[in-house]
């Protein structure tokens, strides 16, 4: 199953809505422990995938440098 970074971010927001709008005084203890764990793990899986794309387009970035500096040297 494929999941892009729109849907990770869309899935974050809403765990983090339900959350704010939960009560821990007046909902079940383990449920308000899910629905944070479910919340953590998302958010894990947000940064993770985050700093998967920033070293990819580092990557293009010096990719592109080198490129650059071996244009360069040939001219």
């Amino acid at each position: 199953m494929e999941m892009k970074i729109s849907t990770l971010l869309r899935k974050a927001n809403a765990a983090l809505c339900k959350i704010e709008s939960l009560n821990p005084e007046e909902i079940d203890r383990e449920v308000f422990k899910m629905e944070i764990e479910k919340a953590r793990a998302i958010a894990y899986l947000v940064r993770t995938v985050s700093e998967i794309i920033a070293k990819s387009e580092m990557e293009d970035r010096i990719a592109a440098l080198e490129n650059a500096i071996l244009q360069e040297k040939a001219s």
